[in-house]
């Protein structure tokens, strides 16, 4: 009887040793590939838990890209060269009132000016200087002269002007009534008084204000002494 029970405890056990083995290999076989389970599942994952995390490089003086600075302002006209004046009460006028400010000196210049404004029309080579005069008639006009030209040729003169204003409506009625005309300039060399201006540091208040009185007299900019 001892025999009996002793060999079914021993069949018991072998029996249960075999399915805790059996069904061990179930489970392996079961995993889905690549899992990792038990002691080792625990240690990746503290591995993994203690690699540092990839972060950007810092931002620093000398990896930072540098602000590009910003040009400087150009400089502001401060000087100016005022003149020629038409009178020399207007000298004395401009004179005395800039000086209570700015820096002014007196100053002499040659420059070349207008003389006058002549209009004139060429000679038809084609012509005599006759017939050339009498299709001017033809057209109501009769205050003309051969003038000689800058390249001292011949031309036409219909009119001389002291100012580019009058000389050019006469042009464009010339024009209108199918003559060619065009405006020559002759110059005269004269010696100006003029302004040396030096306004910097100062508001250019007393200077607008004259220009703004006399906007006949002209003002520019000039590079400061």
């Amino acid at each position: 009887m001892k025999i009996v029970f002793f060999i079914l405890v021993i069949a018991n056990v072998t029996l249960f040793a075999w399915e805790l083995k059996t069904g061990a290999l179930a489970g392996n076989e079961s995993a889905p590939l690549g899992a990792t389970t038990g002691p080792d599942a625990i240690v990746f994952l503290a591995e993994n838990a203690l690699k540092p995390i990839e972060s950007k490089p810092a931002i620093t003086p000398e990896t930072q890209t540098p602000l590009v600075a910003p040009s400087p302002a150009q400089a502001v006209t401060a000087c100016y060269e005022a003149g020629p004046f038409p009178q020399q009460e207007d000298f004395q006028h401009w004179l005395s009132a800039l000086s209570v400010q700015y820096a002014v000196k007196p100053i002499n210049k040659t420059r070349k000016t207008p003389k006058h404004f002549n209009v004139t029309t060429p000679l038809d080579s084609n012509k005599s200087t006759a017939e050339n005069f009498n299709n001017l008639k033809q057209h109501g006009i009769s205050d003309f002269y051969l003038h000689s030209s800058a390249d001292g040729g011949k031309v036409i003169s219909l009119g001389v002007f002291s100012t580019e204003m009058r000389a050019e409506n006469l042009r464009a009625a010339l024009v209108a009534k199918g003559i060619a005309a065009s405006i020559s300039i002759e110059y005269k060399i004269q010696n100006h008084k003029l302004l040396a201006i030096d306004t910097r540091e100062k508001a250019a208040e007393i200077l607008d204000g004259l220009q703004k009185t006399y906007p006949l007299i002209p003002v520019v900019a000039s590079e400061c002494q």
